[in-house]
């Protein structure tokens, strides 16, 4: 898919994708704030994920959190922003 315009909503995602949402499928909040802080703490790591990407993402999510999910969130993402690593772009 080049642009929206070619966009079907049956289109077959990579395998490697359709793995992972697989496993995730069915998991709550409690389970799915740790995988992603692993995830997320990799990226930090090896310079692939910016503050401003960390925020984007809160800013988008934090609207269906908890206000203790949203704390939770938010006690992550400092964590995370404090991951620093030679190529960091944050």
């Amino acid at each position: 898919m080049k642009d929206f315009k070619n966009y079907t909503a049956d289109a077959a995602l990579p395998d490697e994708l359709q793995k992972t949402l697989s496993s995730l499928s069915g998991k709550g909040t409690k389970e799915l704030l740790p995988i992603l802080f692993s995830e997320a703490t990799k990226a930090r790591k090896n310079g692939t994920l910016s503050d401003r990407e960390i925020d984007d993402f809160f800013q988008k999510v934090s609207p269906m959190l908890s206000p203790v999910e949203r704390a939770t969130c938010l006690s992550m993402i400092e964590k995370l922003k404090a991951i620093k690593s030679d190529g960091a772009r944050g």
